[in-house]
C-alpha cells in the first residue's frame, strides 16, 4: 500500500494514469488539447510543490515558475 498516493490535480492525475502506457508525445498532444493553460499550470506548481518536499539526495533543476508567452 506504500505505493498508493493521492493526486490533487485531474492533470497530474491524468498523467499518473497514462504514463508509460502512451508515448510522451501523444501524451503531450493529448493533454495539450483537452486541457486549457491554466489546468496545465497549476499541475505543474502542485508537482514542482510537491517535489521540493521530498528529501532527495540531489536538488532538482531550477525550474521558472514565471513564464513568457502570449499572455504575460
Amino acid at each position: 500500500m506504500a505505493d498508493d498516493c493521492a493526486v490533487v490535480s485531474d492533470v497530474l492525475c491524468y498523467m499518473r494514469n497514462k504514463y508509460g502506457k502512451i508515448t510522451v508525445k501523444l501524451l503531450k498532444t493529448t493533454l495539450m488539447d483537452f486541457y486549457s493553460a491554466e489546468p496545465l499550470a497549476e499541475g505543474e506548481l502542485r508537482l514542482l510543490f510537491d517535489t521540493n518536499d521530498l528529501s532527495l539526495l540531489q536538488k532538482p533543476p531550477h525550474i521558472p515558475q514565471m513564464r513568457s508567452g502570449d499572455g504575460g
